[in-house]
């Protein structure tokens, strides 16, 4: 053994585990461990030259995770530039893609104080994801080669997110089948880690958000919305 190689032996002996490389600040491992702070801010997001308009929808010290009403053009790995409210401009890369969703690691971790400012984050008057109520209700989604046990976690007047375990195709058609209420068509507008966002083939029908709304203890906020879509489609020549 050589001089070099002894004393690191010897250094490990006395100090175990204190020469062993720590996980850079935006490395996976520090991105899972960082509190996320739920946040409903309008952002432009530039990236290849052009700009986006968007939504930070949960920040944390080394990452957030952006929504689009449309998905721009992105790769894993792009660099991304997000401007939004009073906070300073910064930037980070795309970690992940879902749909009209993405998740943003940072290039540069941001001071605690930021994401702790929640008065920066969240636009005048709105609610996380406006239009969406947070549930849990058990139900069975049936399509080709599928007829599985899931969980709806949000839900809108337009469509669903559901836990299902699986990694589902774009573009499959499912029937969403709860205890009790009719069941509702849509297809998988994305999908990713277990969770798949399915947008319904008409809007969700009232009777079915009452139900809804009753066994998960919804806001009325959330009916008066679902109420409004359906007068909108009535009212439009």
């Amino acid at each position: 053994m050589n001089a070099a190689l002894l004393t690191r032996s010897v250094i490990d002996r006395i100090l175990p585990g204190r020469l062993r490389a720590q996980p850079a600040p935006n490395s996976p491992d520090d991105r899972r461990v960082a509190p996320r702070r739920q946040a409903a801010l309008s952002a432009e997001v530039v990236t290849g030259g052009r700009t986006y308009p968007g939504q930070i929808r949960n920040i944390s010290t080394t990452g957030l995770e952006l929504a689009f009403e449309k998905a721009p053009p992105l790769v894993k790995g792009a660099q991304l530039l997000v401007c939004a409210g009073t906070l300073a401009p910064f930037t980070g890369s795309v970690r992940w893609m879902a749909g009209p969703e993405c998740g943003m690691a940072f290039n540069s971790a941001l001071a605690e104080e930021i994401v702790e400012d929640t008065s920066a984050l969240f636009d005048p008057g709105k609610r996380v994801r406006p239009g969406r109520a947070r549930v849990q209700l058990t139900a069975t989604v049936r399509g080709p080669g599928l007829d599985r046990k899931v969980t709806i976690e949000n839900v809108c007047s337009g469509g669903a997110q559901l836990t299902t375990g699986l990694s589902l195709a774009l573009n499959t058609g499912v029937m969403i089948e709860i205890d009790g209420i009719l069941p509702i068509g849509g297809y998988v507008r994305w999908s990713h880690a277990g969770r798949c966002g399915v947008m319904f083939n008409k809007l969700l029908p009232i009777t079915a958000g009452e139900e809804i709304s009753r066994r998960c203890g919804v806001h009325a906020s959330w009916m008066n919305e679902l109420r409004e879509a359906h007068a909108s489609i009535v009212e439009t020549p």
